[in-house]
């Protein structure tokens, strides 16, 4: 969870990887574990940073 909490507060899975010195496919793949449990997106894309949905 804090995983997502940090892309949510930080505004991207780049500078949420930097925060908790993980690679950013990482990242990636554990929001998408997330998502996957949850039933669908946590989160919407939005240029140049994500929002919570």
């Amino acid at each position: 969870m804090r995983i997502a909490i940090e892309v949510a507060r930080l505004g991207s899975f780049t500078a949420a990887s930097r925060e908790l010195r993980l690679s950013a496919p990482s990242v990636s793949r554990i929001m998408g574990e997330l998502e996957a449990d949850f039933g669908g997106p946590s989160l919407q894309p939005h240029d140049p940073s994500t929002r919570p949905d």
